[in-house]
């Protein structure tokens, strides 16, 4: 047998090390289809929101991005005038 190649020899990482490695990131920002999933809506209506001006957003090329602290309060907005 030859000698093994080198790619093989360096160990894999755990899914579930790589994933708490993850949770540990804070995201800084969500693309539509993520807070669509997150708001439980189609990416239309995100879209359609960012329109309205009720969600800032910002641009890295073409694609859009929405900050993660304007995410949280718009939930909190949405769930406080909910509470009144």
């Amino acid at each position: 047998m030859g000698k093994i190649p080198m790619r093989y020899t360096v160990p894999q990482t755990h899914p579930n090390i790589k994933k708490a490695m993850q949770n540990k990131i804070d995201r800084m920002s969500y693309s539509i289809l993520e807070v669509a999933k997150t708001l439980g809506v189609s990416s239309r209506t995100v879209h359609k929101l960012i329109k309205r001006g009720e969600l800032s957003h910002f641009r890295v090329g073409q694609r859009v991005l929405i900050p993660a602290d304007v995410l949280r309060e718009f939930i909190a907005g949405r769930t406080k005038s909910e509470k009144s």
